[in-house]
Parts: structure tokens; C-alpha cells; sequence
């Protein structure tokens, strides 16, 4: 995002070899785009959102599956960390908790935490309230913000 680089690990050998194959074009040619008729044309956050658009039939963004990205990774964080048992605990845990989800959108932790995390999850946090994980991870984050 923005032209910052990012270093991935992936897991699936199918995945990297188009990935592999993308990035072997040249230098300076965008990885992802599109072909129209013989021109390779970069695929734009105006495409992509366009697409989330026409799938999801609502007025959805790219940026919405950020911020459920980055949701559900500072809940999960602090769900592993447990509860607070003093406000001292409690601002270490959310810290560890944006640090974790600004670490892998890729952004810092000012940044994840004013935009791609909803703060219901701290306010549930401060009472009490963990992410649910004898639940499926749909229902769990459903049932944190919705409280």
C-alpha cells in the first residue's frame, strides 16, 4: 500500500507460482493488472472496489476488509493475552494488540488503530469481554462488536 514494501511468507506453492509469474514481468510493470486486447493495464483501488461492489451487492471497499482484517487480528490478540487485571495490563494488552494488527496490514500503529480497527473491541476488552473461540471465527467477531 502506498508504494511501501511488504515481505510475505506464503504456504501455498500454487499461489506463489503466480505470484512468481507476475513479478517476473518487467521492472517497473505493475504486479497486478489486466490484459485489454494486447495492453497489460494496472489494476486500480478504483477496479478493485468496483469489484467488491458488483460481488457483494453492497457499498462495500477494499478498506472494509482491511478494518475486518485488522479487527479480528487485534481481538485475537487480545484474547490470547486474557483479561486485564489492572488499567496498567489493560493499555500493555491493547498496545500489543494494535502493534500486532499494524504489523501485518503493514501500516503503524497510529495508523491501525485510527482506521483499521474498530474500537468496539476495546471497549468490550476493558469489560471483560474476549473473543469467543469455541466459535466459529465468523460468529465469534459477529458477536464481539454486535455485543
Amino acid at each position: 500500500k502506498s508504494g511501501k514494501r511488504q515481505e510475505l511468507d506464503l504456504d501455498d506453492a500454487e499461489l506463489a507460482a503466480v505470484l512468481e509469474l507476475l513479478a517476473a514481468g518487467l521492472p517497473a510493470a505493475p504486479l497486478l493488472a489486466y490484459r485489454r486486447g494486447r495492453r497489460r493495464v494496472p489494476l486500480t483501488p478504483r477496479d478493485v472496489n468496483a469489484y467488491v461492489r458488483a460481488v457483494t451487492g453492497g457499498a462495500f471497499t477494499a478498506k472494509d476488509f482491511r478494518t475486518l482484517r485488522g479487527t479480528v487480528l487485534a481481538a485475537d490478540a487480545l484474547a490470547r493475552i486474557g483479561p486485564a487485571r489492572t488499567r496498567s495490563d489493560r493499555r500493555h494488552a491493547e498496545v500489543l494488540a494494535v502493534k500486532a494488527a499494524a504489523h501485518a496490514l503493514g501500516n503503524t500503529p497510529t495508523v491501525a488503530r485510527g482506521s483499521y480497527i474498530d474500537p468496539r473491541v476495546f471497549v468490550r476488552y476493558r469489560r471483560g469481554v474476549l473473543l469467543d473461540a469455541t466459535v466459529s471465527p465468523e460468529s465469534a467477531i459477529r458477536a464481539l462488536i454486535l455485543g
